[in-house]
């Protein structure tokens, strides 16, 4: 199978992102799956995760900021066939926590790829709902006054049946979203990663 990614809209994501990474894992994905574009629905919200959507010919859904998970479940209702992947950030989902639990509970057939690199890295890298209380952001010292979300866990927790954590440089990833993206049900992968252009510089990695 040929790639679907859009060659008239190249990945662009800031140098040393580990977003490209995670991009170019779930196309190998795809092409391993013999889908072709009208097959897919790609499905983000606002961030630089948002980005995903553009980046592949396929069926596309871009929503308000926190929403990703209500649109694709609505889509996957109206259209069963469709294989929906939805692309969320730290910050969205932690915007839209109360829809991850809904889509736990749920289990409708789709892939939820949370692209956590602990902050919100497209609007001035302030804390989110992952942010370590010790690290620094641009919100100062906001991220001190909450405790950090365990992704995975609190999907576990919710009844998710496919839970899973990597890291964006772990070898085994493109197997893992490629699990995921198979699995029938809910599946759900919080891939650990980088921010360059704000958290890495704030602290000094």
């Amino acid at each position: 199978m040929d790639s679907l990614l859009n060659k008239n809209r190249p990945p662009a994501f800031c140098p040393g992102c580990s977003h490209d990474r995670v991009l170019y894992f779930l196309d190998k994905t795809f092409q391993n799956m013999g889908l072709q574009g009208n097959q897919i629905a790609m499905v983000s919200d606002i961030g630089c995760s948002g980005l995903f959507d553009t980046f592949f010919n396929t069926h596309a859904l871009h929503g308000l900021h926190g929403r990703a998970l209500t649109y694709a479940g609505g889509l996957k209702l109206a259209r069963p066939d469709l294989n929906v992947v939805v692309t969320m950030g730290d910050g969205g989902l932690g915007i839209g926590g109360a829809h991850l639990l809904s889509a736990c509970r749920r289990n409708l057939d789709l892939t939820l790829l949370v692209l956590n690199n602990f902050n919100f890295g497209m609007t001035g890298g302030q804390f989110s709902a992952t942010t370590p209380p010790e690290a620094m952001v641009g919100s100062g010292f906001l991220n001190r006054l909450e405790r950090p979300i365990d992704v995975a866990q609190v999907a576990a927790a919710a009844g998710a049946p496919f839970v899973a954590r990597s890291s964006a440089y772990q070898k085994d990833l493109p197997e893992l979203i490629e699990k995921a993206v198979r699995y029938k049900g809910f599946s759900v992968v919080d891939i650990w990663g980088v921010c360059p252009g704000r958290y890495l510089k704030r602290n000094k990695l």
